[in-house]
């Protein structure tokens, strides 16, 4: 189980390291109004996903991407 966790956790930092850092800084860089959906474009990029309640989920969205946190902000431009 140790060797296991060890490997995990090399695995977990090169994730980070390769992948979600430097996503963080791409998204950081761009303008909040530059990726920004309508609600009505939002909606029906949902719908053609296949949700079954786009409205609900777009509701879901725009809670996670409200307030003034950094990740409300990383939020914001990742989602719709």
């Amino acid at each position: 189980m140790a060797q296991w966790r060890q490997h995990a956790r090399e695995a977990r930092r090169l994730h980070e390291k390769l992948f979600y850092r430097p996503l963080l800084d791409a998204v950081a860089r761009l303008p909040a109004d530059a990726v920004r959906l309508t609600r009505e474009d939002a909606h029906a990029r949902l719908e053609a996903l296949g949700y079954a309640d786009p409205a609900g989920a777009l509701r879901h969205i725009e809670a996670l991407t409200s307030g003034v946190s950094r990740r409300a902000s990383i939020q914001r431009t990742l989602l719709p």
